[in-house]
């Protein structure tokens, strides 16, 4: 399955707090996918965080995990990462 949501990746670019260090970003966010968009592009809420382009870079450089990055959003959500992970496999195996 691929989802596009531009108005939603638009809402992510310009949050204005890091979810993951909380710093201020007068200049927006970058929107980063949790299950990469390569594997069947997803932009739906349970799949996005913003991150501030620091701690997005550190994420692709293997400093930040998915499974740290995947609490926040569960909080974020008010569910359990694993449920995140299950909605995110479904849709990636629904046609």
């Amino acid at each position: 399955m691929k989802i596009v949501d531009k108005k939603l990746l638009d809402g992510f670019r310009e949050a204005w707090r890091c979810e993951w260090c909380d710093k201020p970003t007068p200049s927006g966010c970058d929107p980063h996918h949790i299950y990469s968009r390569g594997a069947g592009r997803l932009d739906v809420r349970i799949n996005l965080i913003a991150l501030c382009r620091e701690d997005h870079q550190a994420v692709h450089a293997g400093k930040i995990s998915r499974e740290d990055l995947l609490a926040i959003v569960a909080r974020r959500e008010g569910c359990l990462p694993e449920d995140i992970t299950t909605a995110i496999w479904l849709m990636r195996a629904d046609p």
